[in-house]
């Protein structure tokens, strides 16, 4: 696309003035104009939407690593609001804690700073995609806890096994948590 630029004395844009001197003939006049810059500024947004869902839903393995990695960092750190984050509303695993009690039992957690968890080990052994909303993974955990009333007990390695959902926002999320049941030293700490 070109714009033709004349003269006023010279434009013949079909009986119309040229304006600031471009002649607008090439464009189908003020209304073609406004049509194909219409038509580039909703090019544009499509491909910022493309661009924008590439960038959320892309890569779901380092999201789910990222996020898993995440939630052991704000249980270490007593970091409250980042670990209710890591949970899915939806949480239920396989012991029947659901969502409301992992948040009551993170808010004592970390309102408590007597309680200490040091992690020996934490790996995340494989991931794998169900499908666009689901995902799976194996998490080994070593480490030592010391929860005031209870004293200090190592546990693990434990193999742990995590479902997660994807958000509409493109995070995922922990829907289920289990392993950990089977580990009598992290089970005193729960009933």
């Amino acid at each position: 696309m070109t714009i033709h630029l004349t003269r006023r004395q010279d434009c013949v844009c079909a009986g119309q003035k040229a304006q600031d001197g471009i002649c607008l003939q090439r464009f189908g006049g003020e209304k073609g104009l406004v049509r194909r810059l219409l038509f580039a500024v909703g090019l544009l947004a499509i491909l910022l939407v493309a661009v924008g869902a590439w960038w959320l839903y892309s890569n779901p393995e380092s999201k789910i690593r990222a996020t898993l990695n995440s939630g052991a960092r704000a249980v270490v750190n007593h970091d409250y609001p980042a670990a209710i984050r890591v949970l899915s509303p939806n949480y239920r695993d396989r012991s029947g804690l659901t969502f409301r009690d992992l948040q009551r039992m993170l808010l004592d957690w970390c309102r408590n700073k007597q309680n200490q968890l040091w992690l020996q080990e934490f790996s995340i052994e494989q991931v794998a995609v169900i499908d666009f909303w689901r995902a799976a993974a194996l998490v080994r955990v070593k480490g030592i806890v010391s929860v005031e009333g209870f004293g200090t007990v190592g546990f693990g390695p434990v193999n742990l096994s995590v479902t997660l959902e994807r958000t509409w926002w493109g995070r995922w999320r922990v829907l289920s948590l289990d392993g950990w049941q089977d580990e009598p030293n992290i089970q005193q700490f729960i009933e």
